[in-house]
């Protein structure tokens, strides 16, 4: 019986040691072949994939395209990038953008059918697993849900330009590229964070799903607590440090190239006319003064309200959803418990947010800027 219990206990060893090589030769496998496996865990497929990867979040983006050595095949002189901020007033340059190629015609809208269809976001993977190079070509050759060439509607030759859509900075070859327009813009950054716990909150479900649960879904149990995973994220240290402060030092350094130009969410919403000037004059389109004010009333509050449904970033390249996939759902509304009606940070949340600040951005003006963006600190 001694021996037979000494041997069984080896064999348990043995089996448990082989069982966890088996694991830890399957999780590389995994890695290395097929590392979008670890999306389909449900709510945190997104962590595992993250720490086992090494790859930023969020898991749906990706720089490929912009690789110095391959950008030059996609992108031509004379193009615009939108290179906004998270959160910063990207869907609205979109579209400002597009009504000023367009000069305010009557029919711009209609060409306009969503943010990703007539302004495609170059970084955005329409599938996990998938890559810029599977994408590139379908770029060209898909359709939309209503049978229409995309290439139609993000390249029509009507336009004088071409615009594409990125959230990177130092990923974009700015310097190699001085045929190639560049239009940043930044914000406040607790207004940043403010603005993205809802626009997170507000993605669809089957979208969050095919990302192992990012963006993650927030329980509503009140504003405080809700942002507090927002504002980790993007506090030095956290996963999303380089969407905000990464980003504002990059095109700081890079606002008196020719061929940028650096705006801020306060200064486009102080002063709309102005900045529709400022805008046009950087692209080389020469508005009429009907033109010109048809473009500041389009691109005003009333009216693109009336136009929710063009801005739901629609995956025409998605395998599984279709063509009419879009990522953001349409009509919803945040309800926080009431006594959150004001949506305020806390003390200590402004105080990390402010010390946080001081110590990335060194260069006063730079600070006085990206908090207020008043106008003249850009000289």
């Amino acid at each position: 019986f001694f021996f037979h219990d000494v041997r069984m206990r080896l064999f348990r060893t043995n089996i448990g040691a082989l069982l966890a090589l088996c694991s830890a030769v399957l999780l590389g496998l995994t890695c290395k072949f097929s590392p979008h496996f670890f999306f389909r865990i449900p709510k945190i497929g997104f962590i595992i994939h993250h720490i086992v990867t090494g790859e930023s979040l969020p898991p749906y983006m990706s720089a490929d395209a912009w690789a110095k050595d391959e950008v030059g095949t996609w992108i031509r002189d004379g193009d615009l990038v939108v290179a906004v901020g998270i959160k910063s007033g990207t869907h609205w340059m979109q579209y400002c953008t597009h009504q000023i190629r367009m000069q305010a015609s009557d029919d711009a809208d209609d060409l306009f059918i969503d943010s990703n269809i007539a302004v495609p976001w170059i970084d955005l993977l329409h599938n996990p697993g998938g890559s810029w190079e599977e994408q590139k070509p379908l770029y060209n050759t898909s359709r939309l849900a209503d049978g229409t060439l995309w290439k139609d509607i993000w390249d029509n030759p009507r336009y004088p330009f071409r615009i594409f859509k990125s959230h990177y900075a130092d990923d974009l070859p700015v310097k190699n590229l001085p045929d190639v327009k560049f239009l940043a813009m930044s914000r406040n950054g607790l207004d940043v964070i403010r603005s993205a716990l809802p626009f997170f909150i507000d993605h669809r479900d089957e979208f969050r799903n095919l990302w192992g649960g990012f963006p993650p879904k927030s329980e509503l149990v009140g504003f405080e607590r809700d942002v507090e995973f927002w504002l980790d994220a993007l506090l030095p240290g956290g996963d999303l440090y380089s969407t905000y402060f990464v980003y504002i030092k990059f095109w700081w350094r890079l606002r008196h190239e020719p061929n940028v130009l650096l705006l801020h969410y306060a200064d486009a919403v102080r002063d709309l006319n102005g900045t529709v000037k400022k805008i046009s004059d950087f692209l080389g389109v020469k508005l009429s003064e009907q033109q010109h004010q048809e473009v500041v009333r389009r691109c005003g509050l009333d009216h693109m309200s009336t136009l929710k449904d063009r801005f739901l970033t629609t995956c025409p390249l998605n395998s599984k959803y279709g063509p009419a996939f879009h990522a953001v759902r349409q009509g919803s509304a945040i309800r926080w418990p009431k006594q959150d009606k004001k949506e305020e940070f806390t003390s200590d949340q402004k105080s990390r947010w402010a010390a946080a600040e001081e110590s990335e951005l060194t260069d006063p003006d730079l600070l006085k800027w990206a908090r207020s963006g008043e106008v003249g600190a850009l000289s």
